[in-house]
């Protein structure tokens, strides 16, 4: 491997840890099956000193594998303790 090669390689992955770090993790709170193929999770994100709610739908494949999981922001700038 080149220098040239192994230096692009380091600085793509220093960039993607960054894009990854930068975003603030979500915590799972709840989680339902429906059926054999799909499953909804409801999942809380910090901004800044208030919360985001987003529901997250994926469908299961035959391994119990999730797969094609879609988001939807359902509360926005929700204060900490008030969904309790």
């Amino acid at each position: 491997m080149t220098t040239k090669k192994m230096v692009m390689r380091v600085l793509c992955g220093v960039v993607a840890l960054g894009a990854v770090a930068c975003t603030p993790p979500m915590v799972l709170v709840d989680q339902a099956y429906f059926g054999k193929q799909r499953v909804i999770k409801s999942i809380m994100q910090k901004n800044g000193g208030l919360f985001n709610q987003y529901l997250r739908v994926c469908t299961l494949d035959a391994a119990g594998k999730e797969g094609n999981c879609k988001d939807t922001l359902v509360l926005e700038n929700v204060v900490p303790g008030s969904l309790y």
